[in-house]
């Protein structure tokens, strides 16, 4: 098992029910000096390291070796799992997890600021049409 911080379109507990048919516990936790990008033409965020910075997000806790390779498929070429720490507000501690960073190769493809609830507002439904053919194709590809 093993402990995965998110801080985009992961953070939708919709969206975790349709890729691992659950939602695994979830805690709030702090990604320091990295910086949560948008990324031109898509739905979906890109972290990537920044001095000063930090991201607020979700760590899933528990993930089994299934649904991480189901994860490692979604989040596709684009990102690096990465090991990091994560701080966890409510115990004030930190914790290992991994993320998905964005690739540095194409970090001219970021800008500005991301933001969950404009995703959740204006994106999300369409979002979740992606994510149930993603689904539909992954569940052939790994066995349960």
């Amino acid at each position: 098992m093993s402990n995965v911080f998110v801080y985009g379109s992961l953070m939708s507990t919709r969206v975790l029910e349709i890729l691992l048919g659950r939602v695994p516990k979830i805690v709030p936790g702090t990604l320091k000096e990295h910086h949560r990008y948008s990324i031109k033409n898509r739905a979906y965020p890109a972290a990537f390291p920044s001095k000063g910075s930090s991201i607020e997000g979700k760590l899933l806790m528990g993930i089994s070796a299934r649904e991480k390779k189901i994860l490692d498929d979604f989040e596709d070429v684009e990102y690096d799992c990465v090991p990091v720490k994560v701080h966890l507000k409510e115990e004030k501690e930190e914790i290992d997890a991994t993320v998905y960073l964005y690739r540095s190769d194409l970090f001219d493809t970021l800008h500005g600021k991301w933001d969950f609830e404009v995703f959740e507002r204006e994106r999300l439904e369409d979002f979740l049409k992606m994510c149930q053919k993603f689904a539909k194709e992954t569940n052939k590809r790994i066995p349960f």
